[in-house]
């Protein structure tokens, strides 16, 4: 026998309190559960009032990843994204659609969700290689676009956390 909460986010059920909760398995569906082991009502409306709170934060992180972001390609996302920076100046923004150019045969189709430390280290030095001056170009571009990547919920990670920076001169 189960006894409802009078506000009916908790109940009670084989000698504790539970409430519902709601998460996302892998195929990003909303799916259902309980959870339990709450001495007192109270506990439990708290338990939910704090689930609540996680999976609305986390249900507009996964409304702002769209599809599109996650299968966009990495050199793809790279040119959309420096194509609207307005507040970089001209110069700074030739630069890096320079570097760009110059490393983009290199970069291969590679979804932006795929790349890792070991892909951009690699790239980096490969374009150093040619002139130390674009690995540190290079590195700059991945930096600002991929920490905004992570930031909107592109990429579930900071890929750069472990990107070398180059050395320039």
């Amino acid at each position: 026998m189960s006894i409802k909460s009078k506000k009916g986010t908790a109940f009670f059920e084989r000698g504790s309190w539970y409430h519902r909760t709601q998460y996302y398995d892998e195929n990003r569906n909303i799916k259902y559960s309980k959870k339990g082991g709450y001495k007192a009502e109270e506990d439990a409306e708290r338990g939910y009032q704090a689930h609540k709170e996680t999976f609305i934060r986390e249900k507009g992180l996964y409304e702002r990843t769209r599809v599109e972001d996650r299968e966009m390609d990495f050199k793809k996302y790279l040119q959309k994204w420096l194509d609207g920076q307005e507040h970089l100046g001209g110069g700074t923004k030739n630069v890096y659609q320079y570097t760009l150019d110059k490393i983009s045969e290199e970069m291969g189709a590679i979804p932006l969700c795929a790349i890792n430390e070991v892909y951009l280290n690699k790239l980096i030095h490969n374009i150093s290689q040619k002139k130390s001056s674009y690995g540190l170009k290079l590195y700059e571009l991945f930096s600002i676009s991929l920490s905004e990547a992570f930031l909107e919920g592109k990429i579930s990670d900071n890929v750069m956390a472990g990107v070398i920076r180059p050395m320039f001169g």
